[in-house]
């Protein structure tokens, strides 16, 4: 379908393909096994919303608000989510793990700042300038993914894998990256906070 029915709550394993949804509002929706392709949800607004096991594919989130919404095991694949604040959905439950999972996203400027957000799997995205500040992210998978200007500050990144990573500067000092893994030539750059340097 093409349209989202606003005068029902919960839409149950239902597929939304080249919703036309720029700078709508939604309010206190619930989406269970939903799968969301090619739609446009740019500039919109998710209130008190409920996203259960649901895919999005290609789609584009750019500035949306998920103001005090929840998700739990959500995946978002090839989608523009340009710089979307995170930290204003609703985090008040216990969560084990990260309850999303990015592949070949643009989360450029996103923020996270302080979110409990373990094993987090940000695949070759596009996070230039995404803020991570003071977040959990430790056991998460970073791989092939392009960091330039992000903010990783007192972060822990314990066990994170940041193999094919570009751009990443991490402070040794401020930052727990015990177990962490990187490619040797990126791995030098992680030196340059301790001022050191490298001569051949």
């Amino acid at each position: 379908m093409n349209t989202i029915d606003e005068s029902v709550t919960l839409h149950d394993q239902c597929t939304f393909h080249l919703v036309k949804g720029a700078k709508k509002i939604w309010q206190g929706m619930v989406f269970d096994g939903c799968r969301f392709e090619q739609c446009d949800f740019s500039e919109s607004q998710f209130r008190e919303c409920e996203f259960i096991d649901c895919q999005f594919i290609a789609c584009d989130l750019s500035n949306t608000v998920f103001g005090m919404s929840r998700f739990q095991t959500i995946e978002f694949s090839t989608c523009q989510l340009f710089g979307v604040d995170w930290t204003l959905a609703d985090w008040s439950g216990f969560v084990l793990t990260a309850p999303f999972s990015f592949t070949d996203c643009d989360l450029q400027q996103a923020t996270f700042n302080g979110l409990e957000l373990k094993s987090l799997q940000l695949i070759n995205c596009q996070a230039r300038e995404v803020d991570f500040r003071e977040a959990e992210l430790s056991g998460g998978n970073f791989e092939g993914s392009e960091l330039s200007h992000a903010l990783f500050v007192h972060c822990d990144l314990s066990s994170v894998n940041f193999v094919g990573t570009t751009g990443a500067y991490i402070d040794l000092k401020h930052n727990k990256i015990e177990g962490a893994r990187f490619e040797r030539t990126e791995a030098v750059n992680l030196l340059a906070s301790l001022g050191i340097e490298l001569v051949d």
